[in-house]
């Protein structure tokens, strides 16, 4: 019914609220829940390692999570002890502080501290001197003074109430972070049958897409979680022995914050950076050392995000850079700095729920890193905006071998001659032939104009052009044509021809082009022929014995054009393989088949990729057989050719009429 996508979509966005709701009002209970869940994700491939190696669930648990918890509180013990130090030797931190901002100001009498003090003194100077002082004996109104009695239990805080509220501040941490660990303990003890109940709230009607969901969030969360421990603790490692090296106090305390605030994506890093080189500042009585400090940052941060993420992390998260930071934003304001935290493993979940469950894609559009449009779809869009170089652009991103090319696999021309990846071949069967089929459809609802129209058709013949050397290179020493001999000034002697004929339009002639081209560079003598050309003319090109005519039609409704023009093309050359290219197929290709069949075509082409094999299997068997093509009287009163001449030479039968 036309109301039930509406329907669908404000259910759907009224979950989201109300979810977001829940979320916010409920984050005193759920913020331990999600530290819980991510603990159990971390530790969940450790404790099926010690069960691998025979050790019961209950002990393996026991003993991660203890282990676990030694490490997080020998880390506490130290970054204890290390402020402490720090808070020691804050008074020297002041006097050499001091002694530094005086040397700056005393270096010269123009000095930057000495400007600003002096402006600041004019300022307030001028300021000052708007101010009316009051006359001695004005009258003064006395001030009220009113004086409060406070009763003695509400007196000041006392030693034990301070005493009291100090360790509930300090337990209150330690409070969280024991839920956090019993939580943990049981949903890895229960692990399957938290899993189990899982499938029971999701339907069992669902429990193939909710296997999935589960199965791919958590390989990803864990492989995130545990890349993410390397690379910090490699971090913070190294930039403890850094500053160890370079001779600033407290390293280790700055190397355990640059571990811990690089969690937050983006800005943590360099949060973290801040406390080393303002400690350095004060530290240091010149200026290396803050320099140091803020290059080795910068370095270390280079190595990390160039090399070491993406050769640990590869493409496992899924998420896309806009996504993280979108999701940073929405986490820190829903659960404040411990949301910056959950919000990269939040977000993998999010978009793995949002790539499985159909009423939730928007958030695998908006978060994840896949294109969210094919390579066609793309293609025509840039052709949309008529920027050439937005074109260009694309079509070298998408030979680019370092980019995904699922374009380009054999399988997806579904030729019987599967053509390597990133091939042309696979470009036009993948990409410009069905963006062409787009232009055709906007075309037919009148949503494309003559523009448009005529920009598109443009690009996509320099394209063609631009790719001939390509092609040329990239075509198989096997692909041409049968019983070819090569001579040494021209072109292989008894070539088989085929004739390329558009059925109807600019589109048609177009894809019939890279048709041509691609026979071409596996040495056939091909020639297109337009749209214009008249079928009178195609049956006297007949006469000259091609092996095989192609028709070529491009989706939508060139299916009747197709038909006629083979129909008459039978008509005019009886004996003739006949190819119709219908490239795309599309809706009713199968019931087209069987009429085009009808009409006298031998074979139907839905790629090019098909489309080279069949005209490559039809000349093998015409060389096999030798026949006549017994052409049936022209409108011109053209008798049936019993002895067809030789195939012309290359150079004067490959015009192409445009």
């Amino acid at each position: 019914m036309p109301g039930a996508a509406p329907d669908a979509t404000t259910k759907t966005a009224a979950w989201v609220a109300f979810t977001i709701a829940v979320l916010y009002f409920a984050q005193e209970v759920l913020l331990p829940f999600a530290l819980a869940v991510l603990l159990t994700f971390l530790l969940a491939p450790l404790v099926s390692r010690l069960r691998r190696w025979g050790l019961g669930r209950v002990p393996a648990v026991i003993l991660v999570t203890a282990l676990t918890a030694a490490i997080v509180v020998s880390l506490a013990a130290v970054v204890a002890w290390q402020i402490a130090g720090l808070a020691q030797d804050l008074p020297k931190y002041e006097r050499n502080l001091s002694a530094k901002i005086d040397s700056m100001e005393a270096g010269t009498e123009n000095g930057t501290v000495a400007r600003l003090r002096k402006m600041y003194d004019r300022l307030s100077a001028r300021l000052g001197a708007d101010d009316e002082v009051p006359a001695a004996g004005a009258d003064d109104k006395p001030v009220p003074v009113e004086v409060v009695e406070v009763d003695a239990g509400e007196s000041a805080t006392g030693p034990l109430e301070f005493a009291l509220g100090y360790l509930g501040s300090l337990l209150a941490p330690i409070g969280v972070a024991a839920v956090v660990l019993v939580f943990a303990v049981f949903m890895l003890i229960d692990r399957e049958d938290l899993r189990d109940r899982l499938f029971r709230l999701s339907g069992v009607d669902r429990l193939g897409a909710t296997t999935q969901v589960l199965e791919e969030a958590g390989k990803r969360v864990s492989r995130y979680l545990l890349m993410q421990l390397i690379v910090n603790a490699s971090y913070g490692a190294a930039v403890a022995v850094g500053l160890l090296v370079i001779g600033l106090p407290n390293a280790i305390l700055w190397g355990l914050l640059a571990t811990t605030l690089r969690y937050v994506p983006y800005v943590g890093p360099w949060i973290a950076a801040a406390f080393p080189i303002t400690l350095s500042v004060v530290v240091s009585k010149g200026w290396s050392d803050p320099l140091l400090i803020v290059g080795m940052f910068v370095v270390l941060e280079l190595i990390s995000n160039n090399v070491i993420e993406p050769w640990l992390y590869g493409s496992g998260t899924g998420v896309s850079t806009m996504g993280v930071l979108l999701a940073a934003a929405f986490w820190l304001w829903l659960w404040g700095p411990v949301g910056l935290i959950l919000a990269m493993p939040l977000t993998v979940c999010l978009t793995v729920v949002g790539r499985h469950v159909p009423q939730l894609a928007f958030l695998q559009v908006i978060l994840g890193d896949e294109p969210v449009l094919d390579p066609a779809a793309r293609l025509y869009q840039r052709f949309l905006s008529m920027d050439a170089d937005e074109v260009d652009d694309l079509v070298e991103h998408l030979f680019d071998p370092d980019e995904p090319a699922g374009w380009a696999s054999g399988e997806a021309t579904g030729a019987a001659e599967s053509p390597p990846e990133r091939t042309t071949m696979a470009f036009y069967d993948a990409v410009l032939l069905p963006a062409l089929t787009l232009a055709e459809r906007d075309r037919r609802r009148g949503s494309l104009d003559e523009r448009h129209e005529r920009f598109a058709h443009d690009e996509a013949r320099a394209l063609i052009a631009e790719l001939a050397d390509r092609t040329a290179a990239e075509a198989p020493k096997n692909g041409g044509p049968v019983g070819a001999t090569t001579t040494a000034d021209g072109p292989p002697a008894g070539t088989p021809r085929a004739l390329v004929v558009s059925a109807r339009d600019e589109a048609d002639a177009i894809a019939g082009t890279a048709l041509v081209q691609l026979l071409r560079a596996r040495g056939w003598d091909a020639e297109a022929l337009t749209e214009e050309t008249l079928v009178s003319e195609v049956a006297e090109r007949t006469a000259t014995g091609p092996h095989v005519v192609v028709v070529s039609a491009l989706p939508p409704g060139a299916g009747a054009h197709a038909r006629s023009w083979t129909r008459r093309l039978r008509a005019a050359a009886p004996k003739l393989p006949i190819i119709v290219g219908l490239w795309g197929g599309g809706p009713g290709a199968e019931r087209l088949r069987n009429r085009l069949k009808d009409a006298g075509a031998d074979r139907l082409s839905v790629t090019l990729a098909e489309a080279v094999a069949h005209v490559r299997a039809l000349a093998a068997a015409a060389a096999a057989t030798p026949r006549t093509h017994d052409a049936a009287p022209t409108s011109h009163g053209d008798c049936p050719n019993s002895n067809p001449r030789p195939p012309e030479s290359q150079s004067g039968s490959t015009t192409t009429k445009r």
